[in-house]
């Protein structure tokens, strides 16, 4: 898993474990936010084309709410171990850098 990746996951366990601490008046950022700001930086900072946003959009919004799916299964099943943890996000980490390996062009690839 890229360290790129591995950044954006780490966002989005961060507010998907933060969910529960907002204010009544305040909701949480959602998936689609999370996968759309994630995509613009990567788009900025590799030169990406329409194209290439949209998969990467598509890919992040599909494997966050996965992930969040997951980890709130674990929640439920109140899983103290963290290497479960840590397990599922290496998992749909690596399954992001798989697709995202599809579509990026060798240039791109090397800079993420």
């Amino acid at each position: 898993m890229t360290m790129k990746t591995l950044k954006y996951l780490a966002g989005a366990l961060m507010a998907l474990s933060c969910t529960t601490g907002f204010a009544q008046n305040q909701e949480p950022e959602s998936m689609e936010s999370m996968a759309e700001k994630a995509a613009d930086e990567l788009a900025r900072q590799l030169n990406l084309d329409d194209y290439q946003i949209f998969r990467v959009d598509s890919t992040f919004l599909h494997d966050y709410k996965a992930l969040n799916e997951e980890i709130a299964e674990l929640r439920r099943s109140q899983a103290t171990n963290p290497e479960l943890y840590y397990r599922i996000s290496d998992y749909w980490g690596n399954r992001i850098d798989s697709t995202f390996r599809s579509f990026f062009t060798d240039e791109q690839w090397k800079s993420y």
